[in-house]
């Protein structure tokens, strides 16, 4: 399972997989969350470390055995570990140790730093997990869509950063359409009627979507522009170039934004992104 990279979806890629004999599946578009045990062992991961380096933020290195011993106990979802899932027998157990069996005093003190660096993890994931838990579920409500019905599109609104281009940003709309509902796909995503020509996956989560209220538009609206996932601002027109930090800039005016927002471009990037745009001669000096 892999989002939908270009290096994921291309056709060398694709082959490789199947004479492996390897079915590739793609996440929804704009949800990585979708590779939920991916991205859960991931924020597992990142979870334990907070915790080790919260009082030792020099010692995390010493402790990271004890942070992957803790990963690979009981899982809920494999019911088993992941240490025997890979080895083929379960791990050690960890012996009690008593202060005072040692007959090295340095070793005395590893053992008891040992038992109390343990117990002081588990509670502190536990107050960790009850923590996200009760914020997750705040900001959460369960959200349902049926076919026929039209929603909202959020997208992501942000100017492309190679052209450092300033655009509406915050003000700017964040939701486009409405579309139309065609199916459920799973329990949380929702695949769109799009324009004819959208270069743009139809199937969405259903955190990008937001109930249409009123009368439905007798066509589906169009797409705007996007690039990476994100809403690409066009320019309306150049209004005249200059040789600047040893290359050529040009003024854009963008599409929808104000004129006091027009701003300077390096030549190359600006063909780079928008080869269909005609430049006059007296600009290309």
């Amino acid at each position: 399972m892999s989002d939908r990279d270009p290096v994921f979806t291309s056709s060398f890629w694709g082959e490789l997989f199947r004479l492996a004999g390897v079915k590739l599946r793609f996440t929804s578009a704009f949800h990585p969350q979708s590779d939920g045990q991916s991205e859960a062992t991931n924020k597992i991961i990142a979870m334990y470390l907070r915790c080790l380096t919260g009082d030792h933020p020099r010692n995390w290195l010493e402790w990271l055995p004890w942070a992957e011993f803790c990963y690979n106990s009981y899982q809920q979802s494999l019911k088993t570990s992941p240490f025997q899932m890979v080895y083929g027998h379960p791990p050690p157990s960890i012996r009690s140790y008593v202060q005072g069996d040692a007959r090295l005093p340095a070793v005395d003190k590893a053992m008891t730093d040992r038992d109390e660096f343990l117990a002081e993890v588990h509670d502190r994931l536990e107050q960790a997990q009850q923590h996200y838990k009760a914020v997750y579920d705040q900001r959460h409500r369960p959200v349902e869509f049926l076919p026929g019905q039209w929603v909202w599109l959020r997208l992501l609104h942000w100017p492309v950063a190679s052209l450092q281009v300033n655009g509406r940003g915050k003000l700017g709309p964040k939701f486009f359409g409405p579309y139309k509902v065609l199916e459920r796909i799973g329990d949380v995503a929702y695949r769109l009627q799009l324009p004819a020509g959208a270069r743009i996956h139809d199937v969405f989560h259903v955190g990008l979507l937001k109930k249409f209220h009123g009368e439905p538009p007798a066509q589906t609206p169009g797409l705007p522009p996007i690039q990476h996932g994100r809403v690409l601002v066009q320019p309306d027109s150049v209004l005249k170039g200059r040789f600047a930090r040893g290359r050529q800039e040009l003024l854009v005016r963008w599409k929808g934004a104000p004129p006091a927002e027009s701003s300077w471009v390096a030549l190359e990037d600006f063909v780079q992104q928008f080869p269909d745009y005609q430049l006059e001669d007296e600009l290309l000096v």
